[in-house]
């Protein structure tokens, strides 16, 4: 009987050790992945402002982008028009960086795993009409999903 308890006792230790390794890899999966995106072709979030608070949104591209970007031949659009054109999401972390010319990119996060990438523009005029812009503007123009930044790195 002792024996059997032992032995039982062996297993649940080692069920255990096993489970918590198998935990302590799921958390260090988002610390390296907030790792690798800190510097990447996404742009430069090392001095980004990190804002932690919950949050949902649907994130969509600017439709005059949109109409621009079905106007343009297929090898420019491949360049110029990637990404998703909506995207809703739920995040509890977003990484927000500008650099000189005014860009704003940001990085959405929830539960350390990246949800989803947006880069947004200044425009002065609406690039599909042609008319300025009552007064210059950010727009949205580009959203990359998990899936398409995963891809990307």
């Amino acid at each position: 009987m002792l024996r059997k308890n032992r032995k039982l006792l062996l297993f649940l230790s080692v069920l255990f050790v096993l489970i918590s390794f198998l935990f302590s890899l799921s958390g260090n999966a988002g610390i390296r992945e907030k790792r690798v995106l800190m510097r990447s072709s996404f742009g430069d979030f090392t001095k980004a402002d990190r804002i932690r608070k919950q949050g949902k949104a649907v994130l969509e591209i600017w439709p005059s982008y949109v109409q621009y970007c079905n106007r343009l031949p297929i090898p420019l659009k491949k360049v110029a028009c990637l990404g998703v054109e909506t995207l809703p999401i739920e995040f509890d972390e977003m990484w927000v960086s500008q650099t000189n010319n005014g860009t704003i990119s940001k990085l959405y996060w929830r539960g350390n795993v990246v949800q989803a990438f947006t880069s947004e523009y200044f425009y002065a005029r609406n690039p599909y009409t042609g008319k300025k812009l009552s007064r210059p503007r950010l727009m949205l123009i580009s959203i990359y999903d998990r899936e398409g930044i995963i891809s990307r790195l």
